[in-house]
């Protein structure tokens, strides 16, 4: 008789949280929002789900590079453009979260300047 209420106190224990880990979505964002052409952008993910999921994304850039830290460095471009960002889980890659920076092309740099007057003696 004993045993049957170990053993019933065991099937209960088991069935209580037994809930499969899921994630549910992915949030992606990056700051600074915009850039200029080689500048770097850090991007984090943000994983909700139910249960014990892992946390961690892998990423990717539609141009320009990423890191596995998230942190994104901008292409060199001639006009404006807005490479997409994506975060995807790693327990669920069907889940994924996207962000787009924009990223500006960079100004001339001024490298020296010279003056001179007319006439150049008064």
């Amino acid at each position: 008789m004993l045993w049957m209420v170990v053993l019933g106190a065991i099937v209960l224990l088991s069935a209580c949280g037994s809930t499969a880990p899921s994630v549910t979505s992915v949030t992606a964002t990056c700051t600074p929002a915009t850039i200029t052409s080689g500048q770097t952008s850090q991007c984090v993910a943000l994983v909700s789900g139910n249960g014990s999921y892992k946390q961690t994304v892998s990423w990717t850039a539609s141009a320009g590079t990423i890191s596995s830290t998230g942190l994104f460095t901008a292409p060199s471009v001639t006009s404006q453009s807005r490479p997409t960002i994506v975060a995807t889980s790693v327990e669920d890659t069907t889940k994924v979260g996207s962000y787009q920076v924009t990223v500006n092309p960079s100004g001339p740099s001024i490298s020296s300047v010279s003056v001179s007057c007319l006439p150049t003696s008064i």
